[in-house]
């Protein structure tokens, strides 16, 4: 796009009435420079869709391994997690995509009552009449209501979703370089109509088919791409406003949620200590740390490392005097390949 393109594009034939249900957003060109992904998948909106995915009686087959599992270890401490999911309406919050699970819930404990209204409303409620009295306890700042949603949030995330956080965090970083790749050869149009499917570029504008109607003007804020494991449906939307509106999307490349076998099915290519470094590093990682980590020689993981950067699966990069690795996009869809 040239200097002589207006800042502000409309859609073509925008004051016509939609006939299809789609959403349709209308991106100005400092939008298409505001694309981008979050960089680690976000706890909180996991574990609420999660529970969804728990709750629904037709999950999708991949989940249904992980729904048994959970729903078996599902704590009681935990249950009123079932009062926030028990009428979603499609509804999500820009504030939860922190990807520290930690950090959230600390960020969850200082909320005003009037951002816990807020909050319990895009979780699940419209209606006032409807939201649970324990609820309206913590919206109005009762110390042991607010510490029972604490403690659910807490003890529900440690057992839907902690065992899986390395495989969910791996699925993630091998979406984001699957959609590297495809920026490197597409652009950013290209990216945006592979999302999912029948997803369109039509001049200024993506078009979603969806069950809902639903036109967004962006104007500037950018659009903040979210895949998520556990949602199988359309996409989800959360616009707030002075921020980036979040489009949450089925991942293409989504997690097996397995805690079997022991056995790691990369130990048998690349050595049991080899896969180990691979796994480690699907988050940046010092030379120190893996050492650490994996109770070896700073040399012998020196070694491994520059074994696995000579066959492209990992990079590294000199940050000081550390040396930090990281997968590389054929070592993250190695990882994938063979979730554990």
């Amino acid at each position: 796009m040239g200097s002589t393109v207006s800042s502000r594009v409309g859609c073509p034939n925008t004051n016509l009435p939609m006939v299809s249900l789609m959403i349709r957003f209308e991106f100005t060109v400092e939008d298409i420079a505001r694309v981008s992904f979050l960089p680690e998948p976000a706890p909180m909106l996991e574990l609420k869709l999660a529970l969804i995915s728990l709750r629904r009686r037709d999950p999708a087959p991949r989940l249904s391994r992980w729904r048994r599992a959970a729903l078996a270890g599902f704590p009681a401490s935990a249950r009123p997690l079932w009062d926030l999911v028990g009428g979603f309406s499609g509804a999500l919050s820009t504030t939860a995509t922190c990807g520290d699970f930690d950090e959230a819930l600390e960020t969850a404990q200082r909320l005003t009552p009037d951002q816990v209204s807020h909050e319990a409303r895009l979780w699940s409620f419209h209606d006032e009449r409807v939201v649970p009295r324990w609820l309206r306890a913590a919206a109005d700042g009762d110390r042991d209501a607010r510490q029972s949603l604490i403690r659910a949030l807490s003890s529900g995330y440690d057992s839907v979703l902690r065992p899986y956080w390395p495989t969910i965090r791996a699925s993630h970083h091998t979406e984001l370089a699957r959609h590297g790749r495809l920026l490197a050869r597409q652009g950013a149009v290209g990216v945006l109509t592979s999302l999912v499917a029948g997803a369109r570029w039509h001049e200024t504008c993506l078009e979603i088919d969806t069950p809902q109607r639903r036109e967004i003007h962006l104007r500037g804020r950018g659009l903040a791409l979210a895949p998520t494991t556990f949602w199988s449906g359309p996409p989800l939307l959360a616009d707030a406003p002075d921020q980036p509106v979040m489009l949450v999307y089925p991942s293409r490349s989504p997690a097996r949620l397995q805690l079997e076998p022991d056995h790691d099915p990369l130990e048998g290519v690349l050595g049991p200590t080899r896969a180990a470094v691979l796994r480690l590093v699907s988050r940046p990682t010092v030379t120190k740390d893996i050492a650490r980590e994996l109770g070896i020689s700073r040399a012998s993981a020196s070694e491994h490392t520059t074994a696995l950067r000579a066959a492209q699966l990992i990079v590294s990069r000199r940050e000081g005097k550390a040396v930090v690795h990281l997968a590389a996009p054929l070592g993250f869809d190695l990882i994938n390949a063979n979730g554990r």
